[in-house]
């Protein structure tokens, strides 16, 4: 009977380990990644990030942290520029850390910038995030793309 107890205890341990790795799967990551852009910044859906953020998420630029911090940041960020999107050109993933390199816009008429975005992934949500951005000149000295 023990044993048969101990079997059981190690296939769901197993389980929940397979459910967890599917969650922070490259392939899962990368949809999480895009599902963030597609419904909170292009849609503004500030639910979203109940979904998609850990309630104890760490936010290492000058952003309020945890969800609740991201809520209001993004609510009072989308009044500002109700215009704002965000468009990914490259994301590449590694263990747990996700970079979304993207350009983002606040408005049709606005060049942009281009932003690199780093997110450590915990159990298929977004626990981290580091993120560095820079306008995209009006005037280049060269022809090559900034993405």
């Amino acid at each position: 009977m023990f044993k048969r107890i101990i079997t059981v205890f190690a296939a769901i341990l197993s389980i929940s380990s397979i459910t967890a790795q599917a969650k922070d799967s490259p392939e899962s990551m990368r949809k999480l990644a895009e599902a963030v852009n597609q419904e909170l910044w292009n849609n503004h859906d500030i639910s979203a990030i109940d979904r998609y953020f850990a309630k104890d998420y760490i936010q290492h630029s000058a952003g309020a942290d945890g969800s609740e911090g991201l809520k209001a940041f993004a609510t009072s960020f989308f009044k500002k520029f109700p215009e704002f999107k965000v468009e990914s050109k490259r994301i590449i993933v590694e263990n747990d850390i996700l970079v979304n390199f993207s350009v983002t816009r606040i408005n049709p008429q606005d060049i942009g910038q281009t932003c690199f975005d780093m997110l450590r992934v915990k159990n298929g949500k977004f626990v981290e995030h580091w993120d560095s951005c820079q306008d995209i000149p009006k005037e280049r000295l060269n022809k090559n793309l900034p993405w």
